[in-house]
């Protein structure tokens, strides 16, 4: 099983279960490898400290509201 560290916990918690249409609940406890190309560069852009939890968060909200004016 994959070892979930605190950043794979942001970014579960943000973009993951919020916003991908291709995650399914509790996929990380059973698939060794759940994560896509931009989870990858998020993660890695959290580890090098060139972004932050809030600024994604801040993104995440951004984009969900003009999916929502296109419906």
């Amino acid at each position: 099983m994959t070892k979930i560290d605190k950043y794979d916990k942001i970014l579960l918690e943000i973009l993951c279960r919020g916003a991908c249409k291709f995650y399914k609940h509790g996929q990380e406890e059973y698939e060794e490898d759940f994560r896509c190309g931009a989870y990858l560069v998020f993660k890695k852009m959290l580890k090098q400290g060139t972004t932050t939890k809030e600024e994604l968060q801040k993104i995440y909200k951004n984009i969900t509201k003009k999916d929502k004016n296109k419906t």
